[in-house]
């Protein structure tokens, strides 16, 4: 009994001093994140980088992309989702939806809405 009670304190002591010493050796390395704006590049608080705000200490600002990645990000787009529904990515036109229900740019999206046809052919599903 005295034998097992004794493995268990020696086991527990060890975790602790492990823990401790943990701590106090990458601790201070461990990155902490903030979340909030889903824009933002994330940064370990610890770290003293020169940044676009200087109120706000936890975020960069957004990036900023080029047209090129702009527009190649539109080419591998697979869904486009607005407050008038969801429009899946499709391999060809549907010539049943009538030109009153397509729009050619994905900024024209409107209620009645059924096909967009903007970097690819994208069909209304919701």
């Amino acid at each position: 009994m005295k034998k097992k009670l004794l493995i268990s304190v020696a086991a527990g002591a060890l975790v602790v001093m492990t823990t401790v010493v943990i701590q106090s050796y990458a601790g201070s390395k461990i990155p902490t994140y903030v979340f909030g704006n889903n824009n933002a590049i994330y940064k370990p608080l610890n770290e003293k980088i020169p940044q676009d705000d200087p109120n706000n200490p936890y975020f960069y600002a957004p990036m900023k992309t080029t047209p090129e990645e702009r527009e190649y990000s539109k080419s591998i787009t697979g869904r486009i989702v607005t407050k008038f529904g969801d429009f899946e990515r499709v391999r060809e036109q549907d010539t049943s939806i009538s030109e009153d229900e397509t729009v050619y740019s994905s900024d024209d999206i409107k209620e009645n809405t059924k096909q967009v046809i903007d970097h690819g052919v994208f069909i209304k599903t919701k």
